[in-house]
C-alpha cells in the first residue's frame, strides 16, 4: 500500500548536499513499513515486518473499511 499526495518536495534535490536542519526535517517526517496484510470482514490488518521507525517492526495496524460490500 502506498499513500500518496503532493509529490513536490520542499527539500533539495541532492540528498548528499542537504543542510543539517533540512535533513533532520526530511527524515523525522518520513514513515515507511512493509509486510503482509490480512482482511477479515471489513478490517484490514497490516502485519509490519520491517519499518523505518525503530520499534514498529513486529506490530500491527488495523484499518476499518467503510462503504465496501464484502459479498
Amino acid at each position: 500500500m502506498a499513500l500518496t499526495g503532493d509529490i513536490r518536495s520542499p527539500f533539495s534535490k541532492e540528498i548528499q548536499s542537504l543542510p543539517p536542519q533540512e535533513c533532520l526535517q526530511a527524515f523525522s517526517t518520513f514513515n515507511a513499513y512493509a509486510g503482509i496484510y490480512t482482511i477479515e470482514g471489513n478490517t484490514v490488518t497490516h502485519h509490519v515486518e520491517i519499518a523505518s521507525i525503530p520499534g514498529v517492526a513486529e506490530s500491527k495496524y488495523e484499518f476499518t473499511i467503510y462503504g465496501c460490500d464484502q459479498t
